[in-house]
This record gives structure tokens, sequence and C-alpha cells, in this order.
């Protein structure tokens, strides 16, 4: 493909009588985003294991991850992400380590203190590292990559099927979008008011609008009151509804199979066809508050998440929630058995060099599921 691109060579060069009649389109890259400062989360790190295990086994998603590593971080905090940056590679993801321009911003959010009356809209307020980790998508357009589309998510997300520009094409009524195409929030926010943990970016579209998007968020209007956008809501994502939905225009899919919530049911939905979610995002609860609430005494760990908690059917064995709940967490225990487990390569390796920020390349390849059928790598 052109300069590793989505568009085949063969289009752009002439053709002999040993030229493939079709070259197949490339694979979609899926990019997520992990930022660490003073405190190293595991719970988080679990969250991303989870998510690269199950696009290996479910998906033919080229991945990478956009890592963050702020000035705070102690040595037994780089230590910690020194051995999951060296798993990710092992399992094929790209890791670009990338310091943005705006997070000296964000430092001064929380200098400020302004962060802290906007906690009560979403816990990522409370973290100076969560903030950035979620803004980190913003530079998606500016990181070098030459596709014309990209997927990202958040980290705490479950393939659960295979995801490419096709499939989403699609569920989106059959166009690609002019800037991003989001799945919905929920019912309380509208049918046209997106979520940003999944996205599909036009990045030409994007790429043109970064800086008066970048110029919007962190105005001074927006500082003062810190990243939170009235009433389109808190952080990056009440940013992008903001900007895109009011001037640009933004593609939005009520209940979309590529950013379903455990704890949506079928129901509600008011489709009449049947489908599988692609990717389950944990929007809200992580795995560790179902955990809680679906036990013996339903604990509400975060009292943010109690009302989405409350539509869990904790008396239901098989409710949606308990359900998704379980298949995460067995992902998660194939890591913990086997965290070296080999995989079987369905493509030859080949190198990608991104242009502008430091990247440590892993060869890069589709994965098959051979994780329960593999021989244990010798441990380490």
């Amino acid at each position: 493909h052109y300069n590793y691109g989505d568009i085949p060579l063969a289009s752009v060069m002439p053709t002999s009588p040993l030229t493939p009649a079709s070259t197949p389109p490339r694979a979609l890259k899926w990019v997520f985003a992990m930022a660490f400062g003073a405190r190293v989360d595991e719970a988080f790190i679990d969250m991303a294991r989870v998510a690269v295990l199950s696009a290996v086994q479910w998906t033919t998603l080229e991945p990478y991850c956009v890592l963050y590593a702020a000035p705070s971080l102690d040595p037994q905090g780089a230590d910690t992400v020194r051995r999951f940056v060296k798993w990710l590679q092992f399992h094929g993801v790209v890791v670009l380590r990338h310091t943005p321009k705006w997070a000296a911003a964000i430092a001064g959010v929380f200098k400020r203190g302004l962060n802290a009356k906007n906690v009560q809209f979403s816990p990522l307020y409370a973290s100076e590292e969560a903030l950035v980790s979620t803004f980190l998508r913003l530079d998606l357009p500016v990181l070098g990559f030459s596709d014309r589309y990209l997927l990202y998510t958040d980290a705490d997300v479950l393939f659960t099927g295979n995801v490419d520009l096709q499939a989403l094409q699609a569920v989106a009524g059959g166009r690609l979008p002019k800037y991003i195409l989001m799945g919905s929030e929920s019912r309380e926010m509208g049918p046209a008011y997106g979520n940003a943990g999944v996205m599909l970016y036009n990045l030409r579209g994007m790429r043109a609008t970064y800086p008066s998007f970048l110029d919007f968020i962190f105005s001074p209007e927006n500082l003062d009151r810190g990243l939170h956008f009235g009433r389109w809501g808190p952080g990056d994502q009440g940013a992008y509804n903001a900007f895109y939905q009011e001037g640009l225009g933004m593609d939005v899919v009520p209940y979309a199979e590529f950013n379903w919530r455990p704890y949506w049911k079928r129901s509600e939905t008011g489709f009449r066809r049947q489908f599988e979610p692609s990717i389950v995002h944990f929007h809200g609860p992580k795995p560790r508050d179902y955990e809680a609430y679906l036990g013996l005494k339903g604990e509400v760990l975060n009292g943010l998440f109690g009302a989405l908690l409350g539509r869990c059917d904790r008396g239901d064995p098989v409710d949606s929630c308990r359900a998704w709940n379980d298949r995460w967490r067995r992902t998660l225990g194939r890591f913990r058995a086997r965290p070296w487990a080999r995989y079987r390569r369905l493509e030859s390796n080949r190198p990608y060099h991104i242009a502008g920020v430091e990247a440590e390349v892993a060869p890069v390849a589709h994965w098959a599921a051979a994780a329960e059928r593999a021989a244990e790598a010798p441990s380490r």
C-alpha cells in the first residue's frame, strides 16, 4: 500500500503480468491510550490487557497504544510500565510514547483546583493522569498516521466480534463519517449525543479541524470551567459534542453494537433485528464495580455509578451485566494463567514508521486466538 496507507500500490503504479488482479484492503488500525503518573493503577492495566487479548482473539485490527508517562512517575511505577510495554509488544501492539503539548494546561487546571468542582460529574476529574489519558485521543490526527480512517477505543472495552471499516459503515447506514462516528451515550442524553469511548476517526477531516478544536478546548473560558463544557458535559467527550455537533456535524448511532454497554438490554433498544455486539464498553462501572454490586452485599463502590448499576438485575443469574462481566473476567483469567502464551501469526511481520513521535515498534501482525491451545513461553 502507498505510504503504508489505505491506497493499494497497484492503483498508482504500472501493472505487469505478475501484478495481482486485486490487493486486499489493509486492516483497520485500532488505537487506545494510556497515561501513567505518580500512582500506577494495576486495574487500569488489566483493562487494557483484556482489550488487547480480546482484540487478538476476535478481530483483524492492527493494535497501537499511545502512551504518556508523567514526570511524577516514580521508579517502581516506571518498572511496572516497562513490564506492561514489553507485554504489549509481545502481543503485537505498537507503543507510541507521546507527550501532548496541552498536558501543561491540564496540570494548570489541577494546580488551580478547578477540577474539584467537576468530580461530581466524572471520576476522571479526580486524577490528572486520568484526564490526560482520555484527552490523549485528541492528538490522533497529528501522530503521523497516513490512513484515511482509524478506530479509537478506551482501554475499558471487550472485543466480542470482528470490527472492520465495512462493518462500521453498514452500522452507520452505509456512509462513512466526515469527521467522527460514535455510538450514543444514553437514553437521557438523547440519540444524537455521542459517547467518545469508541470512535471511528476520519483523519483527514479531524486533521483539518485540529488547530481550531484545540483552541476551543483550551480557551481561557473552558479552562476556568475546569474543562467542563456546560450542557455538553464533562471532559473531551463534552468538547467533541460541543464543537462538532454545533458547528460541523457528527455521526452518532443509537445503541451501537460497536459501543455496547453491559447494562443495556436488547428490549430497550427498540431494534427488531438480531445482532451481536462487537465491542462491549465498560462505560461508567468497571468490572470491579459490577463484581461488588452483583455480589451478596450489593455494594456500590462509586456513587456516580449507582443509577447505571441499578439497571442490572442482581437476582437474574443470566443478566447481561453478569454475563458480560463474567466474560471479561474469563479473558483476564487467561492472561493470569498464561501471561506469555504464544500466538500463531496470520501475516508476515512488517514494521511501521510513525513520523513525529518516539515509537517502540514491535512486529505487527494479525494474530490467531491460539492462546488456549498454545504451549506456554519459557518462564521469564
